[in-house]
């Protein structure tokens, strides 16, 4: 009997925080619907005219004063992550650096999902997750773990059979304002780009994340090299898009590999 063992992507430690845009001001009336994670105690505090039921007796017999229950607040909103491990329209299929390259950004965009997913799951979100490569998984859990079995199965190609744009399309209907939706890809087409301003039209925040080159891990150091020189002109076209994009609200990060996904994420 054969025995098969699957290799799990790497964990590397990063804070994607989908609220960051979905704070809300005192006296001002909001869409996004924010609740408290009453199965998720964050912290015990002196009671401060909160309703009866939060206070928490055993505690406050210990203190000898009334403690309450402080709960983690969590929108309504999920989140969709659509991960793309093929090589897209618009890049050369048949040049050796790309199809080299495609390798590369596959191991890199499976660790920065695992990253956002672990996160986001500790924190109780829903993660609606989207893999597309030489076949398309939709997956939906409460336990992190459970993606990152997925996420070791997964595999891209050069030459695919499913295209980013059209897989995103089928899920358009069921977004809803209080959604995040996050996108990790080698490249953007142009063919994706309106369907990128309708999904912003129906949800809370859009985040691109474009990285051709991969990342940089947070213990290793950074190149000697220019920015600008990193990047491919495929790539530097991409920077003209960014801008439309930019002009809609949607948040597009065209990832260095000198940057860490810390540093990336502490720009969204």
């Amino acid at each position: 009997m054969e025995k098969t063992i699957e290799v799990l992507p790497e964990f590397i430690y990063s804070e994607f925080n989908k609220e960051s845009l979905k704070k809300l001001l005192p006296g001002q009336k909001s869409n996004i619907r924010v609740l408290e994670d009453v199965t998720y105690v964050e912290n015990i505090d002196e009671y401060n005219n909160e309703p009866m039921n939060r206070i928490n007796w055993k505690i406050s017999a210990k203190y000898d004063k009334l403690m309450v229950k402080k709960y983690s607040h969590t929108s309504t909103g999920k989140i969709y992550m659509f991960v793309d491990l093929n090589l897209p329209d618009g890049i050369p299929k048949n040049n050796v650096f790309w199809k080299s390259e495609r390798k590369i950004y596959e191991e890199y965009a499976l660790k920065a999902a695992a990253s956002i997913i672990r996160y986001q799951k500790m924190k109780h979100e829903d993660v609606n997750l989207v893999l597309i490569g030489k076949e398309v998984k939709k997956y939906s859990s409460k336990e992190w773990l459970d993606y990152f079995d997925l996420l070791s199965s997964a595999k891209g190609t050069n030459d695919p059979e499913f295209r980013l744009d059209t897989i995103i399309k089928e899920d358009i209907p069921y977004f809803t304002y209080e959604d995040t939706v996050i996108i990790i890809s080698i490249h953007l087409t142009d063919e994706i780009i309106p369907d990128l301003i309708r999904i912003r039209a129906k949800v809370s925040k859009v985040v691109v994340l474009i990285m051709p080159y991969g990342f940089r891990i947070e213990t290793e150091g950074k190149l000697d090299i220019k920015e600008h020189d990193m990047f491919r002109v495929e790539a530097i076209d991409l920077e003209k898009k960014a801008v439309l994009l930019e002009e809609n609200h949607i948040i597009v990060r065209l990832v260095s590999p000198n940057s860490s996904l810390t540093e990336v994420f502490e720009t969204i």
